[in-house]
């Protein structure tokens, strides 16, 4: 048995099958570089450039060949692999630019391609539900990029207020986007707050959505649901960033181990970077919001300094002036509750300067080289590559430092990765936090449940950290919604 990974490159409308279907063009990709990133309280993105043989002239718009009458720029991109009997999402996205270098001996294209929310993020939008519509953040993305058409029988009659996004060959202007909530509590689907602003809705998501908790959020795959509605997704996580997520086989958080002396269910890796997370380093926040029902709104704000940390550090302040509540409900203490809790983790999360593992990288030639026997690890190198498990996932990372014997497993999160691949390998590079900084704590887990391990304070109540960022809430489930 061995590994092997065999990556797909596809422009073109979305796959119907029977229907409509992009075009391969794996044999002409010389290559691709795709990055995916999902910063705390940021809302993601991903981005690719794919690199095309034309040699044959059959890309060269207005040169009579095959393609030269594509309009690029109303065109997808769907890149995925096989890895075994896997078949990972790499990256999915909209067509932003088409280049050609042709020296009139040899000819390339290169395609560069954006997610769906970077794209659909920069338009003007109506914001009806500004603030109140829900503290699930994920419900308010969701709002900003849905733009519905439906047909009730006798024609098209319902179109409301979201981001217009392409229809991709399909009838139906519908663009729902659909997400896998990593927490689904607080979810109160109160009346929205009709506010009539016009706003860039990138702006209103970062400034008014993301901040909230922190959460986290990034862009998936596009797809249809049936022969009509093209469904752009994206995946989004709470504030206390429990790593869960799908399996390939099983709904499930997903623990990837990066291991020197490779093991069946491991991955080998190289390139180990390490370094202090000063630059991460928050002491204060000072954090205003709205919350708000139908009938007006009203603004709470609260203020904390970490004074132990900026003793150590100096000030090192956020401040957010625009955050959305959840409605004034009585959730965390009501809304004077939740901009506590807010400032309290922004203020204490990331309070303390640590030395961790910050980036590695792994190939597919080096996992079929050193685990290519092992099932499990096929499974893990094909949960990494696909952009939905392969993200906000917890790590180990086994070494030894240079001028010791002893052996360190270090616990830390993926918050974003870039994937370089070629006809003859794939290599992806991943970036980390300290789990500290983002993970919640989980009872009997072997890595966030650690007692003076993953925490370095604990309160037997509450189990928090650094007065606030953790709660033991139990083990959340994983929510998955495709109807």
């Amino acid at each position: 048995m061995s590994i092997t990974t065999d990556v797909v490159v596809k422009i073109g409308d979305l796959e119907v099958p029977g229907v409509q279907s992009p075009v391969d063009f794996t044999n002409r990709a010389t290559g691709f570089s795709s990055r995916l990133r999902a910063d705390i309280a940021e809302l993601g993105s991903a981005s690719c450039t794919i690199t095309l043989d034309n040699n044959d002239g059959e890309l060269t718009p207005g040169g009579g060949g095959t393609y030269s009458s594509w309009d690029w720029h109303s065109k997808a991109v769907f890149i995925s692999a096989t890895v075994g009997a896997h078949t990972p999402t790499i990256f999915h996205g909209l067509v932003t630019d088409f280049r050609l270098d042709d020296d009139g001996v040899n000819s390339f294209v290169q395609i560069v391609a954006q997610d769906f929310m970077t794209v659909g993020g920069r338009a003007v939008q109506t914001q009806e539900s500004e603030y109140g519509y829900s503290a699930l953040v994920g419900d308010a993305i969701t709002y900003t990029f849905d733009r519905t058409l439906v047909d009730f029988g006798s024609g098209p009659v319902l179109d409301f207020s979201g981001v217009p996004m392409p229809q991709w060959g399909l009838p139906y202007k519908f663009t729902f986007v659909k997400e896998y909530p990593l927490r689904t509590d607080a979810d109160t689907g109160a009346d929205p707050y009709v506010t009539g602003d016009e706003r860039v809705a990138s702006d209103w998501l970062q400034t008014a959505v993301m901040p909230f908790g922190p959460a986290v959020a990034w862009p998936t795959r596009i797809y249809a649901q049936g022969p009509t509605f093209p469904v752009p997704q994206y995946t989004t996580a709470r504030y206390e960033f429990y790593s869960m997520s799908h399996s390939l086989v099983t709904e499930t958080r997903y623990t990837y181990k990066f291991a020197e002396n490779t093991a069946s269910g491991e991955l080998p890796f190289r390139n180990l970077q390490r370094g202090w997370t000063v630059d991460e380093l928050i002491t204060k926040a000072k954090i205003t919001g709205v919350a708000a029902v139908s009938s007006g709104s009203s603004t709470h704000t609260a203020e904390v300094t970490n004074t132990d940390a900026e003793s150590l550090y100096g000030e090192r302040a956020v401040q957010f002036t625009d955050i959305m509540l959840s409605d004034g409900l009585a959730i965390e203490g009501g809304a004077d509750g939740q901009v506590q809790r807010i400032a309290e983790r922004y203020a204490n999360a990331r309070s303390q300067s640590k030395f961790v593992v910050q980036s590695l990288q792994v190939t597919s030639k080096m996992c079929d080289s050193h685990v290519g026997g092992s099932s499990a690890s096929e499974q893990m190198w094909a949960e990494l590559l696909d952009s939905f498990s392969g993200m906000w996932q917890v790590a180990t990372v086994e070494f030894t430092p240079a001028g010791t014997s002893t052996t360190i497993t270090e616990p830390v999160v993926i918050w974003a990765r870039q994937i370089d691949a070629t006809p003859e390998d794939v290599r992806v590079t991943l970036s980390f936090y300290p789990v500290q900084y983002t993970c919640g704590f989980l009872l009997d887990d072997d890595v966030l449940g650690v007692l003076g391990g993953t925490l370095d304070t604990y309160d037997t109540g509450s189990f928090t950290y650094d007065a606030g960022l953790l709660r033991y809430e139990g083990r959340p489930q994983q929510g998955m919604t495709l109807g």
